[in-house]
């Protein structure tokens, strides 16, 4: 499967007014924006930006920009939405430097050119951009434009995991699974991934440590450890780590009893992290206990992302089969 870059990382501002003493005429402006685009009233948070961008905004300059790109309260046009993209990337905003560069990357509005995507990209991730870092470790992995490199793929898809990025973290995985990057030789696999997970704090090598540990696998076999490791990735929000915990807890073995209240926290977790074994599970666990047991699983997992995710925006608890996100 191609994955192509994902053009509008989120860079809106989805945030509703706040009043605070103090608060900026600007900042005003741009809140009262964001409440008009979360209303659906586009075209308003369309006229709102506006009038900041022809200030020189950069935030609203971008946000103009998709706005454009999308058709949203404006008529959708490419041209227009690299306009405002450049004006804000270059006043060196992240989301607009990376927006720029997926328009060159995808040949939007402008001839494909994928040493610009990638000087706008790397603009983006020296700013510790999670979309930009996961653009150029895709480039890298697909030979877009660069010589295929493995081990410069990882480094940034790595980077990006480890803001909770669910994209790269998934493509980190699949690229561990294949081997690449990674020693095939097990014992070796397992020792790289142990220098991962402690030196590169890498959740998805975290996991697979963790996954090694549990099977046996180029390693002796050792739960607890295991564990240990899980619950590591699990803070990272890597969903092989989520549910791993939660099927652990659903069996029964020394020095781990079964505890279904704790199952269904993780397996709550790992659907909200978009696993979908995970997702189709749900609907069995309030079958497989009280009422009141249930509530208080949908409690703790709220608890432990409240704690350990905050960065990943408020917590909402994913329907069976339904794609969820923390």
């Amino acid at each position: 499967m191609k994955f192509i870059p994902v053009l509008l990382a989120t860079a809106v501002a989805l945030a509703l007014p706040v009043a605070a003493a103090g608060r900026s005429t600007e900042a005003a402006d741009l809140d009262e924006a964001s409440a008009a685009f979360v209303a659906g009233d586009y075209a308003k948070a369309a006229e709102l930006w506006r009038a900041q961008a022809d200030e020189g905004n950069p935030t609203a300059q971008n946000n103009l920009g998709e706005m454009y790109f999308n058709g949203q309260g404006v008529r959708q046009s490419d041209a227009d939405a690299i306009l405002w993209y450049r004006k804000a990337a270059e006043q060196g905003n992240a989301p607009a430097q990376n927006n720029l560069g997926a328009m060159y990357s995808e040949g939007r509005g402008v001839p494909r050119d994928y040493a610009a995507a990638l000087r706008w990209y790397q603009l983006a991730a020296d700013q510790s951009y999670p979309q930009a870092q996961f653009n150029i470790g895709l480039m890298y992995r697909n030979a877009w434009g660069v010589d295929k490199d493995d081990g410069i793929s990882i480094r940034w898809l790595r980077a990006s995991a480890r803001t909770g990025h669910l994209k790269a973290q998934a493509i980190l995985l699949d690229m561990y699974i294949d081997g690449r990057g990674v020693p095939r030789d097990r014992s070796e696999a397992a020792a790289w991934y142990r220098r991962a997970a402690e030196e590169e704090d890498d959740g998805v090598a975290q996991a697979m440590l963790g996954h090694m540990l549990e099977t046996g696998d180029g390693t002796a076999k050792n739960t607890a450890a295991a564990v240990r490791w899980y619950l590591k990735a699990a803070e990272q929000g890597v969903a092989l780590a989520l549910v791993s915990l939660s099927q652990l807890r659903a069996g029964d073995q020394p020095g781990m009893p079964r505890d279904l209240v704790e199952s269904f926290k993780w397996a709550l977790l790992a659907a909200a992290r978009g696993h979908q074994k995970a997702r189709q599970m749900l609907e069995a666990y309030p079958k497989l206990m009280s009422p009141a047991e249930a509530e208080q699983a949908r409690s703790n997992a709220q608890g432990w992302a409240e704690k350990y995710w905050k960065a990943f925006g408020p917590w909402r608890e994913a329907s069976p089969g339904t794609p969820g996100t923390p």
